[in-house]
C-alpha cells in the first residue's frame, strides 16, 4: 500500500534516494579531483600530487560506477515480472517516473542556461 511520502517514505525509497545522492556527491568529488589535476599540469614539482589526484579519480569513478549499478540492480529486481526476486511493477513504474522527472529538470536547467540548445 503506498501512502505519501510525507506520511512516511518507504524503505525501498529512501535506499536508492541514498544511494543516487551519494553518487552525485562521489561525481562532484571526482569532478574536484579532474580539475585540481588539470590546473596542476602546468606547475613543475607537482608529478606526485597529479598522479595520486589520478589515482583518486579512478577510485572515485569506480565507486561512483558502484553505485549506478546497484540502483539499476535494484530496479531490475523490482520490474522483472517472471524471473525477477522481488516483483513490483508499481515500485519499477515509480523508479522510471523518478528518472524520468531528474531527466526533465535537467534538460530545463540546460535550456535555462544555453538558450540556444533548445530540444
Amino acid at each position: 500500500m503506498y501512502v505519501k511520502p510525507e506520511v512516511r517514505r518507504g524503505l525501498l525509497g529512501r535506499m536508492l534516494t541514498e544511494l543516487l545522492d551519494t553518487r552525485v556527491m562521489v561525481k562532484q568529488a571526482m569532478k574536484r579531483a579532474h580539475d585540481n589535476k588539470v590546473s596542476m599540469v602546468k606547475v613543475p614539482f607537482f608529478e606526485d600530487l597529479i598522479f595520486f589526484l589520478q589515482t583518486l579519480t579512478k577510485i572515485l569513478n569506480a565507486r561512483q560506477l558502484g553505485l549506478k549499478y546497484i540502483a539499476n540492480v535494484t530496479y531490475g529486481y523490482t520490474s522483472a515480472t517472471f524471473s525477477g526476486r522481488m516483483p513490483a511493477v508499481e515500485i519499477a513504474d515509480s523508479i522510471v517516473q523518478s528518472g524520468r522527472e531528474t531527466l526533465e529538470k535537467v534538460r530545463w536547467i540546460r535550456d535555462v542556461s544555453t538558450p540556444e540548445r533548445k530540444t
